[in-house]
């Protein structure tokens, strides 16, 4: 984690009451998966009955025209001073990017983040938030491309 990270609140953190509340598909792998705390893990050479093994979230790849996208509720409602995606298993196929767009439910608004195409996935990226998300934000939507 870096410095700039280090004194932050986890807003999305499973321990402080976040979950993720909806996808479009979680057919590898659980949406649950992309708040818990633990370090990613690779297990060669294990299975599940939908395929490789994935402790992130995956879905099928898309046939279809858009994007995949899943919405987390944050554990309390908070600014957002930075985002953490965390990509150290991406091997293969994978999106090369994600935009991450912010709400606060209760005001009916949404603002991006980060994002898009621009948003390139590296091993693990912390990156500072150039929104302004005043007043708190109470859920966010993530969208890899």
């Amino acid at each position: 984690m870096t410095a700039a990270f280090i004194d932050l609140i986890d807003l999305a953190s499973e321990r402080l009451g976040a979950a993720v509340v909806g996808a479009n598909d979680e057919f590898f792998a659980s949406k649950d998966n992309l708040i818990r705390p633990e370090a990613p893990l690779w297990r060669e050479g294990e299975y599940t009955d939908r395929g490789k093994w994935m402790d992130g979230w995956e879905t099928r790849r898309r046939r279809e025209a858009g994007h995949d996208w899943c919405i987390i509720r944050l554990g309390v409602a908070g600014i957002v001073r930075g985002v953490d995606v965390e990509t150290t298993h991406f091997k293969g196929n994978y999106p090369e990017a994600c935009a991450i767009d912010v709400a606060n439910v209760l005001m009916a608004w949404w603002t991006d983040v980060i994002g898009g195409p621009d948003y390139r996935f590296s091993l693990r990226r912390q990156t500072a938030s150039h929104a302004s998300t005043n007043p708190p934000i109470s859920h966010g939507h993530t969208v890899p491309w």
